[in-house]
Order: C-alpha cells, then sequence, then structure tokens
C-alpha cells in the first residue's frame, strides 16, 4: 500500500514538472505557429508518417506470412479433447501467436529508431525545422503505434478467416457423424438393446456452429455451491454437508488469528484451539453412535503442508468437537509477530447415512452471534472472546478436470436406500441488483446451462438434470423442471419473469437455481458459469475485434516505454529497461505473494520453531528484498490487464465497458513515461 501511494506520487511530480517545463509545446499541438502552417497535431502526424515508412521499410509487413505460417503449423498440432472444443484452442493459438510477434517487433524498432537517427543525425535535422520536442516523441509514438494496429487489423483478419474455415470442417465434420449415427439408428431400431440414439450435440454442432459472442449474467465468484442436501424456508436456504461423500466446507478466517500472549509456548490444554459446531442430522437412518469429520487448517498464501486431524464429534451436545493443532505458531499470530494472512479451515464427514448443517453465520446487518457459525477459533484456554470466521462459507465437491461434479444416485445407495437417496445439489445464486433489464418473451427469461456429463454406468441413456428456481421474495414457491443435457452444447430452459423478483431493485431477492443429476450412474460436470442467465448475442466479428484492440493496447503502452527510455540510452539498453518494466509489470501477483509470505518462508522456509542468528539475519535481508522489488514493480505499469483471451475463449461477448477501461489504464500508464521522454530530451544535441 505505501509503496502505491509512493509510486502514484512520484508519478503525479513526474507529471506536474513535465506540464510546467512542456507548456509552450503543448499549447503549440493546438496552435498555428505562423500563416500557412499547421497545427502541432498536424506536425505529429507528419512525423508519424515518417516512422510509418520506417516501419515498412524495415519489412515490419513479413510479420504477416510469418504469423499465417506460424498459425497453420500450430494449429495443424492442436487435438482437442471434444470438437466443440476446438475453436475455443484455435482462438488461444491465433491469439498468442500474434501478441508473441507484435511485442518483439516493436519491442525492437521502437527502442532502435531515436537512437539510430541519433547516430546518422537526423534527429538534428528535424530539430532545426519549426517541430518542437514533444512533436518528436509523440511523433515516434504514435507511428509506431499506428503500424502495429495496422498489422494486428490484417492479422485479425487472417484469423477470421482461418476460423471460418475451422468452423465450416467442424460443422460438416458434426453433420456426417450426426447422419451416420441416424442411419445406424434407424438400421437397428427395432433392437432396443443395440439401438442408440443419434448425439443431439453433434446436430447442434452441425447447424449452429461455434463462432458465438453470448451475453450471459453469471454468478458471482464463489457464488456457486455442492452440497448434499437443501431445505428450503421461509427465511432462505439451509445447506448440509453429505456424510460420506467427497464434499468439504471450507472456511476463512481473514486477515489473522490473533493468539493471547504466551499461549504459544504452553503445553497441551493450554494452546489455542479450534471449537467446531455442527448440528447433526440423519437420512434413511438414525444418527450412528460416532459421527466423524476431518479438518485441515493452513495459512492461505503460505506453501505449508496443511496441518489435519480426525475428530468425533459429541453429538449429545449438538454436533461439537475440539481440535487443538500441534503447530499453533504457523495459524495464530501473537502479541510482536507479523501478521501472515487469513487462515483456511476445511471441514469433511466420513461418515455415511448422516448431514452435517451448514451455518451460514449472522444475516448482513444483524449482530454476530458465535452460535450461527460452524467454527471458532479460541486464542487461549481462558480467553473469552472468540476469532469468527467470514460468513456464508464455500462448500465444494467431487472435481475432475477442474470441474465440480455432482452426483447421480449410484446403484448400491439404490439398493441400500431405495427411492430416498438424497442428491447432490449445485446451487447458483444470482444477486437481486444484477436482476435488472433481463430480456422477457412471452412471460418467460432465459436460463441457460452448459454441463458435461461422466457416465460410470448406463452409459446408453441420456442425462436427465432436475432443475429447481426459486427467488428468494418468495422461497416457497418454486419451478421445477427436468432438462436433457447435451454435452458442451448450451440447454436453454425458459423460466416464468416471476422468478427474477419484484420492480425494485432495492427490494428484489436473489435467484437461486439448484441442480440435480437424477440419472443413476451418472455425472454433471460444472463450472462456475455453467449456469447464467442469457441475452441476445453479439456479432462475433465484432467481439474479435475489440480482443484484437486489448492486443493493441498492450502493444502501445510497450511502444510508448521503449520510445521514452530510447531517448536518452542506448538502443540495447533502452532494449532491456524496457523489457524489465513488462516482465515486472506481468509479475505483479507473483511478486505481490512473495511479499505476502515473507523472507525465507518465500523459498519454502516457514517460520517454524526456533532458528537461530543466521536464519534470522536471511530473513530480514530476504524480507527487505522482496519490500524494496514490491516497491518498483509499483513504478511499472500493469501489464496483467491486458488479457484478449479472458471473454473470447469462452465465446463470450466482451463488455464494452471493459474495453474504455483498459483504453483508460494505457493513458494513465502511458502519460508518466511520455512525461519523462520530454525531459530528457531537451538536453540532447538538437541544435
Amino acid at each position: 500500500m505505501i509503496s502505491s501511494l509512493i509510486a502514484m506520487s512520484v508519478a503525479a511530480v513526474l507529471l506536474l514538472l513535465f506540464l510546467l517545463v512542456a507548456a509552450r509545446d503543448l499549447s503549440m499541438l493546438v496552435r498555428h505557429p505562423a500563416r500557412g502552417m499547421g497545427t502541432g497535431i498536424s506536425r505529429v502526424w507528419a512525423v508519424a508518417r515518417t516512422t510509418l515508412l520506417e516501419a515498412w521499410t524495415s519489412r515490419a509487413w513479413m510479420l504477416i506470412p510469418l504469423q499465417i505460417l506460424a498459425s497453420v503449423v500450430l494449429l495443424l498440432a492442436v487435438r482437442p479433447f471434444d470438437e466443440s472444443e476446438r475453436i475455443p484452442l484455435y482462438i488461444r493459438v491465433l491469439f498468442t501467436i500474434q501478441e508473441i510477434l507484435i511485442l518483439l517487433l516493436f519491442w525492437v524498432m521502437a527502442s532502435v529508431s531515436l537512437p539510430r537517427d541519433r547516430f546518422f543525425k537526423t534527429i538534428v535535422t528535424n530539430a532545426s525545422k519549426p517541430l518542437s520536442r514533444l512533436e518528436i516523441i509523440l511523433g515516434k509514438m504514435t507511428g509506431f503505434s499506428v503500424a502495429a494496429f495496422l498489422l494486428l487489423m490484417v492479422m485479425g483478419a487472417t484469423s477470421w478467416v482461418m476460423l471460418l474455415v475451422a468452423d465450416h470442417q467442424v460443422r460438416s465434420n458434426a453433420a456426417a457423424e450426426y447422419a451416420l449415427a441416424a442411419d445406424d439408428f434407424k438400421q437397428k431400431e427395432k433392437d432396443l438393446k443395440q439401438a442408440v440414439p443419434p448425439p443431439e450435440n453433434k446436430k447442434l454442432l452441425a447447424e449452429q456452429g461455434s463462432l458465438f459472442a453470448l451475453n450471459y449474467i453469471t454468478v458471482p465468484k464463489d457464488g456457486m455451491s455442492i452440497v448434499g442436501n437443501v431445505q428450503t424456508t421461509p427465511t432462505g436456504l439451509i445447506r448440509y454437508l453429505k456424510g460420506g461423500s467427497s464434499e468439504i466446507a471450507i472456511y476463512r478466517f481473514s486477515p489473522q488469528l490473533q493468539g493471547d500472549p504466551g499461549a504459544d509456548v504452553g503445553g497441551p490444554g493450554e494452546r489455542p484451539f479450534f471449537y467446531f459446531h455442527f448440528p447433526v442430522e440423519p437420512w434413511g437412518r438414525n444418527i450412528p453412535p460416532r459421527v466423524v469429520i476431518h479438518v485441515t487448517a493452513v495459512r492461505a498464501k503460505q506453501r505449508l503442508r496443511p496441518q489435519e486431524k480426525t475428530l468425533v464429534l459429541n453429538v449429545q451436545d449438538g454436533g461439537t468437537a475440539l481440535w487443538e493443532p500441534e503447530n499453533v505458531d504457523e495459524l495464530f499470530s501473537f502479541p510482536g509477530e507479523r501478521d501472515n494472512g487469513e487462515i483456511e479451515v476445511t471441514v469433511s464427514c466420513a461418515t455415511d447415512g448422516v448431514f452435517l448443517r451448514i451455518l451460514d453465520g449472522a444475516p448482513k446487518g444483524a449482530a454476530t452471534d458465535p452460535q450461527d457459525f460452524n467454527i471458532l477459533a479460541a486464542p487461549s484456554r481462558s480467553s473469552p472472546r472468540f476469532n469468527i470466521p467470514l460468513p456464508n462459507p464455500r462448500v465444494r465437491g467431487f472435481e475432475r478436470r477442474d470441474r465440480q461434479q455432482v452426483s447421480g444416485p449410484t446403484k448400491k445407495e439404490m439398493e441400500k436406500w431405495g427411492g430416498n437417496v438424497p442428491l447432490e445439489v449445485a446451487i447458483y445464486r444470482f444477486p437481486g441488483k444484477d436482476l435488472a433489464k433481463i430480456p422477457v418473451d412471452n412471460g418467460n427469461f432465459n436460463l441457460s446451462l452448459l454441463m458435461d456429463v461422466d457416465k460410470e454406468s448406463n452409459p446408453e441413456i441420456d442425462t436427465i438434470a432436475g432443475v429447481e428456481v426459486y427467488n428468494e421474495n418468495s422461497p416457497t414457491d418454486r419451478y421445477d423442471l427436468e432438462v436433457p443435457v447435451i454435452e458442451k452444447r448450451t440447454t436453454i430452459a425458459p423460466i416464468p419473469e416471476k422468478y427474477l423478483g419484484g420492480p425494485d431493485p432495492a427490494k428484489r431477492g436473489d435467484l437461486v437455481v439448484m441442480l440435480r443429476c437424477q440419472t443413476m450412474g451418472h455425472w454433471l460436470s460444472l463450472l462456475d458459469n455453467s449456469v447464467r442467465i442469457e441475452k441476445p448475442p453479439s456479432s462475433f466479428v465484432f467481439n474479435l475485434f475489440k480482443s484484437e484492440l486489448i492486443l493493441f493496447f498492450e502493444a502501445a503502452l510497450l511502444i510508448i516505454i521503449c520510445v521514452a527510455w530510447s531517448v536518452r540510452l542506448g538502443w540495447p539498453v533502452a532494449m532491456l529497461t524496457a523489457a524489465t518494466f513488462f516482465c515486472l509489470g506481468s509479475m505483479r501477483g507473483f511478486i505481490a505473494d512473495i511479499q505476502d509470505l515473507g523472507g525465507m518462508a518465500a523459498l519454502g522456509f516457514p517460520p517454524m520453531g526456533e532458528h537461530g542468528a543466521g536464519y534470522n539475519f536471511l530473513d530480514k535481508l530476504l524480507a527487505g528484498t522482496w519490500d524494496i522489488l514490491g516497491f518498483i514493480i509499483a513504478l511499472t505499469p500493469d501489464f496483467r490487464r491486458y488479457d484478449p483471451l479472458v471473454f473470447i475463449t469462452q465465446l463470450r461477448n466482451m463488455p464494452l465497458a471493459n474495453l474504455f477501461l483498459d483504453l483508460g489504464w494505457t493513458v494513465l500508464y502511458a502519460l508518466p513515461f511520455i512525461g519523462l521522454g520530454y525531459l530528457m530530451i531537451r538536453k540532447q544535441e538538437l541544435g
């Protein structure tokens, strides 16, 4: 935080100095110095036009055939897991090639141009004309930026043609596979055991292709959870963790756990501890005598092995248990120690036939009651206070290929419990504030589902998803429907308009969507955006153009940095300096994580137990090094924000707000470097 404030202060001072020194040259940008002469903007463009010719004579156009050749070679090597994933993979390859080629080319050209002009005295000739130093700098930056823009537009056009050809091939292959499967089904239609219906996903792929720019509303981050059972009450939703499943509840204590003085050196029964409170409910039988939970605890940002323990809940006392970790220094911060960040505690239940109720914490605006939480952290045995976790803990299920999976009933469960098997539930919560201006057709809005399927048994039958929708304005009024799942293709489910809530945004409740897999032996595979509210799609070509603009912003900022440093430095040093700024700006997240970890902990040596003077010296030295590095990156532009793939690889339309925000940040990042370049060029040998 302090580093960011210092960096902003340095940038502000630099800009103020630039405005004071360059006031006359800035005013000349919009003034005519003499009759018959244009404004400074026209002279900037004259320099930019010369720079464009320089880029042309340097054979910058060779980038186009290089891009086409590299794209063809790499696209031929792509082997998607499913044909519906081919176009997103192709898009990723094409944009990665463009980014590498454009940045490399203009990193070299923008760093070499001004040093070469100095060497051949061209800049002295230019400065002898009615051309200000500011106009020379801006002309160079503008010229190379325009060259980058033109190249990116041509690259975007060639990428569009490649995607059209690829999409045509995907649709043709899908149509052929569907026709073959349909013919086979007709021939075997009388034999029900061998007849397999033609795959609907191939039919949709053949009809729709994969070049989309979809518009939809998704749940916010951590807005999806996987639970073993739910109960709808007039006051909201109650979630349950299913015993004997892969489900885990995740609780976060932020920013830290505070321990009482001296409790870190106490013996067993004196150190800080965790108190667990999970109300237990049975399903299918009585509560067993032993309900076992497995718990882990770790600092979220440290690379430590989690501490773990298996506990038995005291069911008669409301499902309680205590855990005193062995290494409390890894979890609790004591007076005089540095805070090492938030703690993450996970809980799973190994006992079959029970549910553990998830306590979400006190409602927003209500008084905090420790009884509303599943976990409390006590700083010592004698302390009257508790550390309370953040409300609304996350609940996750079995994960495969980075997707959460919701299991249908198994054959064993059906034999043991009959038709009363509770099904896992995926819960998606759309905030009420996001439910405005949803398109409604014939009294319904469209809820789209994008799911994959894993089949452990019954592979010959379709997977059926049970969908349950309600609005928190009226939790007991629910809308149920069954949807056949078509893998990797969007399924549209019309939902009555009333479930969007009332017209007043301040009183509109959250929209809750619950998904269950109802087919025995099948699993639904889901992401956080697998359930969304659809809006009319946009043009894919326009979406492609917006993604190209993100690449252009990144290239333009690098060009401005290269030109600014090449004013004073030779081209090798200017290239090295610009590359350093780019690399540090791309590693902001990594360096911030190192700072959070601290000195030796960043190298994998956590602060555990007693250490000697050598360790303490290295720990302080490295902590200071990380802080210095953090200050340096605070002075560099954040290149992480230029990600052209975040929307288009999901076949999702990029909101214009994101584009304009990136444009605004690019201008803000560029201004200090323009000022720096101008201030350095004033002392050059320009006459």
